[in-house]
């Protein structure tokens, strides 16, 4: 894995993602790691995170719980 696939993991979610503070870090994914396919079956919870598949890999990102 190099230093830019967690970005880009991240940025996949986020580019889709409708929260404003997303849509920043899908912008600095794609400035620092280039283009960023969209995830596949994208789910986004309110509350608890986002899910989809990405490379043929089901993957998530859950809400931090306060």
């Amino acid at each position: 894995m190099d230093e830019h696939e967690p970005l880009r993991l991240a940025g996949r979610f986020a580019h889709v993602s409708e929260h404003p503070i997303a849509r920043a870090v899908a912008a600095g994914a794609v400035e620092r790691a280039g283009s960023l396919p969209l995830p596949e079956n994208f789910e986004d919870v309110a509350g608890l995170g986002v899910q989809g598949v990405v490379d043929a890999t089901r993957s998530s990102s859950a809400a931090r719980s306060s």
